[in-house]
């Protein structure tokens, strides 16, 4: 609607994701496994997207009261923090 305050949603997850990049490149002379950057990126941008989803202004449908795309996220953030789990058992 005209007039409608908004948030402005896509530079929250821009600003988020630069944060995650630098995170990342720091993290990647200390990787401690095969996989624990991708466990890092995907817990850490599932987190993004999820809280981010919060902000937006649109009505895209709702699931147990979450949207599709923190339903997706969820699955991700599973995924990143089993690779992290796994990895770190895995590397003992």
């Amino acid at each position: 609607m005209m007039g409608e305050k908004i948030h402005p949603t896509q530079l929250y997850e821009c600003v988020a994701n630069l944060v995650l990049f630098l995170f990342l490149r720091k993290s990647y002379d200390k990787k401690r496994f095969h996989g624990y950057i991708l466990g890092l990126y995907l817990t850490g941008y599932a987190l993004i997207r999820f809280f981010v989803e919060f902000f937006r202004g649109d009505d895209r449908g709702y699931l147990f009261g979450i949207t599709a795309t923190q339903s997706v996220s969820i699955i991700a953030l599973f995924s990143g923090v089993f690779l992290l789990y796994y990895g770190h058992e895995r590397n003992k």
